[in-house]
């Protein structure tokens, strides 16, 4: 953007002073404010980039301790069924013997 201010200023300078201070004074002004408003706020976005993979790292790891909690439950299950899958294969084998 100030590039571009750059290029206006020498073509305006060129043209006449009434097109030099109507439009790029006030371009050039705007665009060092938005330069400003950018320097103000980037320690601010320069520092919550920084904290946002601290937090990733620290939901990762809450992710993996939930899923082991969860892949325990899960077997926990699965071995609930298998003892009663073969209670029931042990009741129809005795039935069905006698």
């Amino acid at each position: 953007m100030p590039l571009l201010g750059a290029a206006i200023l020498l073509i305006a300078i060129k043209e006449g002073p009434t097109i030099f201070l109507g439009f790029s004074v006030p371009f050039e002004v705007k665009s060092i404010l938005i330069l400003a408003i950018g320097k103000l706020f980037g320690f601010r976005f320069l520092k919550s980039g920084s904290t946002i993979p601290g937090n990733n790292g620290r939901n990762q790891q809450i992710r993996t301790e939930y899923d082991f909690y969860n892949q325990i439950a899960n077997q926990d299950k699965l071995l609930e069924g298998l003892k009663d899958a073969n209670r029931e294969l042990i009741t129809s084998l005795a039935t069905t013997g006698e």
